[in-house]
């Protein structure tokens, strides 16, 4: 037997039933997250009572959803949408909030509440985090995702014409603008038709499926357990748990790579600290001096090889390379008094005072050039990592 899967129910994606049941079938542990709605649906077809008898066993925990996300939109500005977290009106109760919509659905005030008893009493609320939508914003920003998202949003209508649309053919633009986003594709929203049940296709439904999955991914990683959810969701995921494993395996090769071939005698900084040959006090000090070659390094995106870029940095020409020779770049800094302008910024001036000599050139040149990544590694790390004798 399977151990534990947890099923979202909602208005755009109802769990059946029969779904339920042959999860509970086969796994030990069902968890179904779901909202008033799925509850009156069960009135209206008869079978609410016999879901309640599920709904006392041992393999179904039944949540309802005390919040909800929506999308806001703009009739000033066209493509204009938000995301919020709503909390259910006139802080009413779960229990007065179901009573409420189960008199209306039949009618019957004592039905209700003793209806309403039962399914409160062998259910518990659950709340949508709000960090799911900080989370949003960033796969807002992740190219190659967004453009899978709206390839596999499309592909879940009927594309008239095309058949199917390729990620690698998407093109989009998004913006963010006050709160908000505004998203426009090359998609031709007029070759995609709906198919039955489906709303009509456009920017909610990109934006709504990247907000479902990232919502599904925090449910999941909640309940520690598989999770079933909807086609394109479960695409989406798949895509981001690989692109996280494969990138963190990337980088964890490149910086192994990078401390072997740059590092003194290849020691990582890892064993430097567990053979106790540095201690954390002193590492808090490496890293005080470490901002420029952090914010260096945050500059990649996700596809830079540390390794390749750490060398192209080093092995770069500046302006000064280009200049004839080093004696005779001595003499037109110090003819021409551009010297005089570096040194307001670099402190050349106070070598000058002490009698920088042209033999002494080679390190004129490293100030003039700037800071380059190797001026951390070569310097703090390097000391960092050497064995105390």
């Amino acid at each position: 037997m399977l151990k534990e899967i947890t099923i979202k129910s909602s208005e755009n994606l109802p769990a059946d039933l029969g779904q339920i049941a042959e999860c509970m079938f086969f796994y030990e542990k069902v968890n179904l997250i779901t909202d008033f709605g799925f509850f009156i649906r069960l009135i209206q077809a008869n079978q609410v009572y016999s879901f309640l008898e599920l709904m006392k066993s041992n393999g179904l925990n039944v949540f309802i959803t005390d919040n909800f996300f929506a999308f806001g939109n703009s009739k000033i500005t066209p493509d204009w949408n938000n995301i919020v977290l709503v909390s259910n009106a006139a802080h009413l109760s779960q229990f007065e909030r179901l009573e409420r919509m189960v008199i209306e659905t039949t009618g019957r005030r004592g039905y209700g509440r003793r209806l309403t008893s039962k399914i409160i009493d062998n259910s518990s609320p659950y709340e949508n985090k709000a960090e799911v939508m900080d989370h949003v914003q960033e796969d807002f920003e992740d190219i190659i995702y967004m453009k899978k998202a709206i390839a596999h949003s499309a592909n879940e209508y009927d594309v008239k014409g095309i058949g199917k649309i390729y990620s690698e053919l998407v093109e989009f633009n998004l913006k963010k603008v006050n709160g908000g986003i505004l998203l426009k594709s090359n998609i031709n929203v007029e070759l995609i038709e709906s198919r039955e049940g489906q709303r009509p296709f456009d920017n909610i439904t990109i934006l709504g499926n990247v907000l479902n999955t990232r919502a599904d991914a925090n449910i999941a990683a909640e309940f520690q357990s598989d999770l079933l959810t909807s086609n394109v969701n479960t695409l989406l995921m798949e895509y981001k748990v690989n692109d996280i494993l494969a990138r963190s395996s990337k980088n964890r090769t490149s910086i192994n790579n990078f401390s072997k071939l740059y590092l003194p005698n290849g020691k990582p900084i890892r064993d430097a600290i567990n053979s106790k040959e540095r201690s954390l006090t002193e590492f808090m000090k490496l890293l005080e001096k470490a901002e420029k070659f952090k914010t260096w390094l945050n500059n990649f995106n996700g596809d830079q090889d540390i390794l390749k870029e750490y060398y192209n940095a080093v092995s770069r020409e500046s302006w000064v390379d280009n200049l004839p020779a080093k004696g005779f770049r001595w003499t037109i800094f110090t003819g021409s008094g551009i010297l005089a302008d570096i040194a307001a910024d670099g402190g050349v001036g106070t070598l000058i005072g002490l009698g920088l000599s042209i033999g002494d050139t080679f390190l004129l040149d490293k100030m003039i050039k700037g800071w380059q990544p190797n001026t951390f590694i070569d310097n703090e790390l390097a000391k960092f990592l050497m064995k105390k004798e």
